[in-house]
């Protein structure tokens, strides 16, 4: 009883298997537990042999106490099974190892911190997922979750499933609570400076809120990892992560090529024109394609005058298509902005964005090289 005492109270912190006979030495005991002599000379700690010939099951140094009444539990169904295996057919050799320890189902709880800075901690993988934002709607079906997206919002519109989706926004965009509730999520993603007032009242009617709000490329790539944390899917954010990453070197090494990157602006409306600067994957985007945003520094509410473009003299405007027509309009820009004059305006296809913080990104990035520089790939072989 002392030596078995010793060994469970040893400072050494191990867990618990049930191996077969051999595996860690032949036990010369049955149960009840005693110190195993072959474990105690290997340093496993206190073995005891059951069904005779079989397997031993070792109970490791240093127990706590859930896990001594654990270890107590596995002896007794042990001890019935052997009891069971006597009154019917002998079993068959076990050939490995079968650990027992008791761990977290899929890795869950989880504590994560996030685009707040808050930290969260989700107690089980997730089922029902409302989404507050496209970008993180876009992330949950490529992470091959869509099927958990409970509802989304009305700006939700890609992949093409996601419009089907039962929506807690209302026309205007606001986020509706009780639209939320009825979804019955155990996830909520948002974007934490687009959805602050929402967050606040999802948290206090108990749903656990992450909030995701990359603003650069390198962002998006750690967007992806926590959303892949908080549902349990680890694995394949690292190679959404892994294609984002190689599929934009690419585009970077192209452009390496590139002397005198021309002149671009993001314009996403006339009246007034809101634009992107410094900061974001936006601009970084525009950077890695071979371009340079004439939006050298951050703007007041994101907005350049018609003055200002005129002044700067961009290349190339990035817009939907929708907009060229009405930017065209703007007086003195026809004569006086070489991207008007030369009716030089970018619009991605449906299978990229430059303004969704998504895996898409590294396609708008392709396409607008192909746009700003097409001479890299002149008798290529590319389209």
């Amino acid at each position: 009883m002392q030596n078995r005492n010793k060994h469970l109270t040893s400072p050494q912190p191990l867990s618990q298997l049930l191996v077969p006979r051999g595996e860690r030495g032949k036990c010369t005991v049955i149960s009840p537990p005693l110190p195993c002599e072959q474990c105690e000379q290997n340093g496993r700690g206190v073995g005891v042999r059951l069904n005779a010939n079989k397997f031993c099951l070792i109970f490791e140094r240093n127990l706590t106490p859930n896990a001594l009444i654990r270890s107590s539990v596995l002896v007794l169904a042990a001890a019935l099974l052997t009891a069971m295996v006597g009154c019917g057919q002998p079993s068959k050799q076990i050939e490995k190892p079968i650990p027992i320890n008791i761990k977290a189902q899929n890795g869950f709880p989880v504590t994560l911190q996030d685009s707040r800075g808050k930290t969260v901690t989700i107690k089980s993988e997730p089922k029902r997922i409302v989404s507050l934002a496209p970008s993180n709607t876009e992330l949950l079906y490529a992470l091959g979750i869509g099927d958990r997206v409970a509802a989304d919002t009305t700006a939700c519109d890609f992949p093409e499933e996601a419009k089907s989706k039962p929506h807690v926004s209302g026309a205007a965009g606001q986020i509706d609570l009780e639209k939320v509730e009825a979804a019955n999520p155990d996830l909520v993603i948002a974007v934490g400076s687009i959805n602050q007032k929402a967050i606040e009242s999802i948290e206090k009617a108990g749903i656990t809120v992450v909030s995701l709000e990359p603003k650069t490329v390198a962002d998006v790539a750690g967007s992806v990892r926590l959303l892949g944390k908080a549902t349990g899917k680890t694995t394949q954010a690292e190679k959404i992560i892994a294609d984002l990453n190689a599929h934009l070197d690419t585009v970077r090494k192209l452009a390496y090529a590139v002397s005198s990157p021309p002149k671009v602006l993001i314009a996403y409306s006339d009246r007034p024109i809101y634009t992107t600067g410094l900061g974001s994957f936006i601009d970084d985007l525009i950077t890695i394609a071979g371009g340079r945003n004439i939006v050298d520094s951050k703007l007041l509410g994101s907005i350049i005058s018609p003055e200002k473009v005129v002044a700067l003299q961009p290349d190339v405007i990035i817009c939907d298509p929708g907009e060229a027509a009405k930017l065209s309009l703007i007086p003195g820009w026809k004569t006086g902005v070489p991207a008007v004059r030369n009716h030089r305006f970018f619009s991605v296809s449906e299978g990229a964005t430059l303004v969704r913080p998504s895996p898409r990104l590294a396609a708008a990035a392709e396409e607008l090289i192909r746009f700003l520089h097409p001479e890299l790939f002149v008798n290529k072989g590319t389209k």
